[in-house]
């Protein structure tokens, strides 16, 4: 565990704080099902390996080093980088160059997915959302989560071997692998 998380859990300020009020207050905690996390927190790992590939790929489709990849894209944001990648898109011959706009626009897609998913409210039961000043609830079965789970997986693998494509290109030509 690293130092800043070991001072957080283990702070003394936290223990009296909570130790003063939860003495006369007990709130209600959320009740969301043990499936609905592990399929959200599988959502944020994969799709935090998407964005991985996704900067390798943006980062060797420039030519860029490791530390440029590190200096030029690690605070970019993923709608930027998807933009950046689709930019460099244009420079690759046709077949790949459409595959990597295709990826973009997929990631695109599953940025907005992850997005709805993830900062939604769920300490309610269903998803809560507020869409035109309204609260409205959309119910997810942990099945559909993991579908969402499985398409940016998906989306992950193609990510990774456009990548590859990219940094050693197969004389047989694209796709021949």
């Amino acid at each position: 565990m690293d130092e800043v998380t070991r001072q957080f859990i283990e702070n003394a300020e936290l223990r009296d704080l909570h130790a003063r009020l939860s003495a006369t207050h007990r709130p209600v905690k959320a009740d969301v099902p043990e499936e609905h996390l592990r399929a959200l927190g599988l959502l944020t790992v994969r799709f935090q390996r998407l964005e991985l590939n996704l900067r390798q790929l943006c980062a060797a489709l420039y030519g860029l080093t490791a530390v440029g990849q590190r200096r030029v894209l690690g605070e970019l944001p993923f709608g930027r980088l998807i933009k950046c990648t689709r930019a460099a898109a244009a420079d690759l011959p046709d077949h790949l160059g459409a595959d990597v706009v295709l990826l973009c626009k997929l990631a695109g897609l599953a940025e907005q997915a992850r997005n709805r998913l993830v900062h939604s409210v769920w300490t309610s039961g269903p998803r809560m959302k507020l869409a035109k000043g309204e609260f409205r609830f959309e119910q997810f079965e942990p099945g559909e989560l993991l579908s969402v789970v499985g398409a940016i997986d998906w989306l992950d693998t193609c990510a990774d071997a456009l990548c590859w494509e990219v940094m050693s290109p197969d004389p047989a030509g694209y796709g021949s692998r």
